[in-house]
C-alpha cells in the first residue's frame, strides 16, 4: 500500500497468488482513469509482478484491466489483476486471431490517431 494505490490478493482468485492492483481514489475503470493515476499503476507494476512470480515460482503472468461490462468488467472501480501462469494452465483460451480486410487497418489506425488528437 501506498499513498494512492493498495495491493491484495484477490478473495476468488484464478491461481495462487492472483493479486489485484487497486486505485484509492475513485475510477469507474481505465477509461476514466487520469494520467496520473495511470502512472502510479505504471510505476509498481513491474516490482508487483516480480514479487507475484518469485512468490509463488510463477514462469509468467498476464495484467488484465477489465474495463466495460463486454469486457467482463463487475466492479465499478478501476483495478488490475496480476494472474500467475503456468504452463498448460489452460486459463484462456486461444485468442480468435484474424487478419484485417484490405484497407481496414489503416482505416482503424486514422480513426484511433483521430480519437487521440481530438483529446
Amino acid at each position: 500500500e501506498n499513498e494512492t494505490l493498495v495491493a491484495c490478493l484477490d478473495i476468488n482468485p484464478v491461481a495462487p497468488g492472483h493479486l489485484l492492483l487497486i486505485t484509492k481514489h475513485h475510477y469507474a475503470g481505465l477509461l476514466e482513469a487520469s494520467q496520473a493515476a495511470a502512472g502510479d499503476l505504471g510505476s509498481i507494476l513491474p516490482r508487483l509482478a516480480r514479487a507475484v512470480c518469485r512468490g509463488v515460482e510463477a514462469p509468467a503472468l498476464n495484467v488484465v484491466a477489465n474495463t466495460g461490462r463486454e469486457a467482463g468488467q463487475v466492479v465499478d472501480h478501476l483495478h488490475l489483476h496480476l494472474i500467475p501462469r503456468y504452463e498448460g494452465d489452460r486459463l484462456f483460451g486461444q485468442w480468435p486471431h484474424q487478419a484485417y480486410e484490405q484497407e481496414e487497418q489503416e482505416s482503424v489506425r486514422e480513426r484511433i490517431e483521430a480519437a487521440l488528437l481530438s483529446h
